[in-house]
């Protein structure tokens, strides 16, 4: 796994070491999971197959994503650690937490690879996303979804740099999610728009970018709030 993700963090996406996420914001990052976290999700590299998805291009044309043969290779590794994992998760609950996380991306990478046209060949069909999501406990991918909020409401509230760099992918994260899933369900979509809130308060540049965006960022937060607001129809 980590080789397969590696090539593609270290050499296609090098700013992520030497750019936002480098130096002070190591530092910062007093839990270890949420940089592996973050790195991870810069490995996968949701933007691209989102891009794609725009220009509707096929997934051998997506700049700086997988061949069907390495997301085979990422679906053993991924499935081997989710059963070893579900072993060890009562000794160490927040890697459990990242664990579920990284596997709810996963989720959302094979989903949002299954929208793309000119399906690969026959035999080189994609690993299945509805296993992929099976194999996720969506509770703990949760919990670990908020402490990575509350850990940038920690960098603010102590003055730390970097604290919109680090909000803006875990923000980032959540519209790949909306582009990958609907969220129907009223306590999904509410819990969602909870985190959306605290990602946003207080954070200006976020803000700003939120309200005037429109590109395909900021569109399925923007459906979100939507759907939010018909759970609470005018009486």
């Amino acid at each position: 796994l980590l080789k397969t993700l590696g090539r593609h963090v270290f050499c296609t996406k090098p700013q992520v070491l030497y750019g936002e996420l480098s130096g002070k914001m190591q530092g910062l990052l007093r839990c270890r999971g949420h940089l592996a976290v973050l790195l991870i999700l810069e490995g996968f590299n949701l933007e691209a197959l989102v891009e794609a998805i725009r220009f509707e291009q096929s997934l051998e044309e997506c700049e700086s994503t997988f061949t069907v043969s390495e997301l085979k290779d990422i679906a053993v590794a991924l499935e081997t650690w989710s059963t070893n994992g579900s072993q060890q998760s009562s000794q160490a609950d927040h890697c459990g937490g990242a664990r579920a996380f990284v596997l709810l991306a996963w989720a959302v990478y094979l989903s949002l690879a299954s929208k793309l046209p000119n399906k690969p060949n026959e035999g080189d069909d994609l690993p299945d996303t509805q296993k992929a999501l099976a194999a996720t406990d969506t509770s703990d991918a949760m919990r670990f979804w908020t402490s990575m909020v509350c850990e940038g409401e920690i960098f603010e509230s102590k003055g730390h740099g970097h604290t919109v760099a680090y909000l803006s992918l875990v923000k980032n994260f959540l519209s790949m999610f909306l582009s990958a899933f609907q969220a129907n369900d009223s306590a999904l979509s509410n819990t969602l728009a909870c985190l959306l809130g605290r990602l946003l308060s207080g954070q200006p540049t976020l803000c700003d970018g939120f309200w005037e965006g429109s590109d395909d960022l900021e569109l399925p937060l923007h459906a979100l709030l939507n759907t939010v607001r018909s759970h609470f129809p005018l009486q």
